[in-house]
C-alpha cells in the first residue's frame, strides 16, 4: 500500500503554529513522525485476533523485530517546505485494537550536515506529539548499538503511546506502540526489546 502527502501538508503545520527555527528544522524533522502516526491511524478500524507472534526481518531495511501477528507493509512519500519526496516504509500489525509498528526513513545528508541528532530527535519527538494533539508525558534518552534515541510517552487520541527513535546514520528507525494499556505492558517491552539491526552501519 502506498500513500502520498504533497504540499498540502504545510499549511496545517503553520496552522498549528509550529515554530520555525533554525533554517526550517520544525517544519523538516517531524515529516516522518506525521506519516507515522497517520499509518497507525488507517489501521485503527482494524481488530486482529491474531495474536501469535512472529520474527520479522526486513532486508532492505536492515532490521529484525517480532511482531503480534503478520505486519502489513505500507510505503509513504511525501514532502514538507522541501521540493525533493521523501520516502518511507513502515510494517504495522494490530491485535485488540493495539497497533505494532516498525519503520525507517532516509534523511538527506545536507540535512544531517545542517543540524544534530540531539536536533533531530528533539524536532520528531515534538512534531509527533503536536500532529497526533497530545500530551507529552516523559522521555529517556537511548540507544541501540552506540547510536542515539529517545524512548518517549505520551497521551494521544484517547490511549497511551510509545515511539522510539532512533538515527543510526543516515536512517532514522520509529518502533511504536499505539493505544497501549497495563493490560499489554508485556507485550510492548517485548516488542521494543526485539528491534535488531541486521548489520553494523
Amino acid at each position: 500500500m502506498t500513500l502520498a502527502f504533497g504540499g498540502d501538508l504545510l499549511p496545517r503545520l503553520q496552522a498549528m503554529n509550529l515554530k520555525k527555527d533554525r533554517g526550517g528544522l520544525a517544519l523538516w524533522a517531524p515529516f516522518l513522525m506525521i506519516v507515522v502516526l497517520s499509518v497507525v491511524w488507517l489501521v485503527s478500524s482494524k481488530n486482529s485476533s491474531n495474536s501469535r507472534w512472529n520474527y520479522f526481518s526486513s532486508a532492505e531495511g536492515m532490521f529484525s523485530i517480532e511482531f503480534p501477528g503478520t505486519p502489513e507493509k505500507k510505503a509513504v512519500r511525501g514532502r514538507i517546505n522541501d521540493s525533493r519526496f521523501q520516502d518511507a516504509t513502515f510494517f504495522v500489525a494490530e491485535t485488540v485494537g493495539v497497533a505494532y509498528m516498525a519503520g525507517y526513513s532516509d534523511e538527506f545528508e545536507d540535512v544531517l550536515r545542517q543540524f544534530s541528532a540531539d536536533q533531530l530527535l528533539d524536532a520528531a519527538r515534538d512534531g509527533a506529539i503536536a500532529n497526533a494533539q497530545g500530551q507529552f508525558l516523559y522521555e529517556l534518552s537511548v540507544t541501540k548499538d552506540g547510536f542515539p534515541g529517545r524512548d518517549i510517552h505520551f497521551l494521544a487520541r484517547g490511549g497511551k503511546s510509545r515511539l522510539q527513535i532512533f538515527l543510526v546514520g543516515r536512517r532514522k528507525y520509529i518502533i511504536g506502540v499505539v493505544n497501549l494499556s497495563a493490560n499489554n505492558a508485556k507485550n510492548t517491552e517485548r516488542f521494543l526489546n526485539s528491534f535488531q539491526l541486521s548489520r553494523r552501519f
